[in-house]
């Protein structure tokens, strides 16, 4: 009886350590990631992202929210939020990058235009 109880164990612990489908064990987090065939991201220009419209100060504006950073991720320049990117789905780094509205910076309507209010300087640690 002590035979069989033992067999019976045995085999029932080897099947846990089966894998349940017949092509194998999966990765869950390789499932759960998204595929990663996007480019890596450009490098930062003076003007901001590569995909900003080139002429970001010519956007009429009445107050300062008519206008939106013309980059998702570290802005430095503004376009009237009509013509803005939706960001929604963007994920951004959280550096503070001297010469964007990072960290403090922001868009503001002056002069009937929209304009960037930099930040300052590095953030002191």
């Amino acid at each position: 009886m002590r035979t069989i109880l033992l067999l019976l164990a045995s085999l029932l612990f080897v099947s846990a350590c089966s894998p349940a489908s017949p092509e194998g064990p999966r990765n869950a987090d390789a499932e759960a990631r998204p595929p990663t065939d996007t480019p890596p991201p450009a490098a930062p220009s003076p003007t901001g992202s590569s995909t900003e419209p080139p002429s970001a100060s010519e956007a009429a504006c009445s107050t300062d929210a008519d206008c939106a950073p013309a980059a998702c991720c570290h802005a430095a320049s503004c376009v009237a939020r009509s013509v803005a990117p939706d960001c929604r789905a963007v994920l951004c780094s959280m550096e503070c990058r001297q010469g964007t509205m990072d960290c403090g910076g922001g868009c503001v309507c002056q002069g009937g235009r929209c304009g960037a209010r930099m930040m300052s300087g590095p953030a002191a640690m």
